[in-house]
């Protein structure tokens, strides 16, 4: 009987360490603030724009910001946060790409009181794009034929000992309009013209060769020649894309009695904004089409 017990005692000991083992496992610790950086830090970069026009003398300029804050969303302040321009591998630093605030390939700034850190970055010229197109860089030299190239900025900020936590965002460069998707529709493009103003959408797609979505650009409309305005009033007015590239614009016609003829044709040109204004393909001047642009009619006709 004694023996019995003791085994009992021994069972019920057994039983309790695995309900407290079992317990301690199922409990969740809060990640220490200082690291893996991995889990406890947020660390994010962004490029606005994230297209450059890549020009032969002029150069645009895009805002990079770099957020830090920990796992919770606490702002890390006083923190340096470096940037470099890296290639398209992300394996090498392109320092004659370009350059930042002061004229450096590499730069650095302070978190502020938000984990907020802002710098601006100058694109490159298109001579200053080389572009590789063998397979064994080793055994080829840069060429500059191609006219869009994806580039990345790299921030980096130093952590405990020697740890560094590090984050990209993309940057393109386009160097020549030739494949840049410059999409305008009208619809409808006949209008009936009576006692109210008939409208017509003008409906803008402004993206890279890839379809990456050139977000943050004024697109620029005009009416030639003919009556109406744009929804804003104006016969010249602009609007920019949004982050899917896109953009939309209202032509509103005449009313019946302002018409003098049965049938009008309004002539409409758009045209984003980029470093080709007055220049043609390669920074040529060109005197019959000198900047990438669309243009179309809109038909009215006057009803009762």
């Amino acid at each position: 009987m004694r023996l019995k017990n003791r085994y009992l005692l021994i069972l019920c000991l057994i039983l309790s360490c695995t309900v407290i083992t079992s317990c301690t496992r199922d409990a969740v610790e809060e990640p220490s603030p200082v690291g893996p950086s991995g889990f406890a830090i947020s660390f994010k970069v962004s490029a606005s724009p994230n297209i450059l026009f890549a020009g032969f003398q002029q150069r645009q300029s895009t805002t990079i910001t770099a957020v830090l804050r920990k796992f919770n969303g606490e702002p890390l302040a006083g923190r340096t946060v470096f940037f470099e321009v890296i290639n398209a591998t992300q394996s090498k630093r392109a320092d004659s790409v370009g350059y930042f605030e002061g004229v450096q390939a590499v730069a650095s700034r302070v978190t502020d009181g938000n984990g907020i850190v802002t710098i601006n970055y100058n694109g490159p010229t298109a001579e200053e794009i080389p572009i590789i197109l063998c397979q064994d860089p080793g055994e080829c030299q840069p060429t500059r034929n191609t006219a869009f190239d994806s580039y990345y900025i790299k921030a980096n900020v130093a952590w405990e000992g020697k740890e560094i936590i590090e984050e990209w965002t993309p940057v393109y460069f386009v160097r020549d309009y030739s494949d840049i998707i410059f999409n305008v529709t009208v619809e409808p493009n006949v209008l009936w013209c009576t006692n109210t103003r008939p409208e017509a959408t003008i409906k803008v797609f402004f993206a890279v060769p890839d379809g990456t979505p050139i977000a943050g650009r004024k697109i620029f409309f005009e009416i030639e020649s003919g009556p109406g305005t744009f929804s804003d009033g104006k016969v010249k007015t602009s609007k920019q894309t949004g982050s899917n590239g896109y953009v939309t614009m209202i032509y509103r016609g005449p009313r019946a009695s302002e018409m003098s003829r049965s049938e009008e044709k309004v002539s409409i040109t758009v045209q984003p904004q980029t470093w080709w204004e007055g220049f043609g393909p390669y920074g040529i001047p060109d005197p019959y089409k000198y900047w990438l642009h669309a243009d179309f009619k809109i038909t009215l006709r006057k009803g009762n």
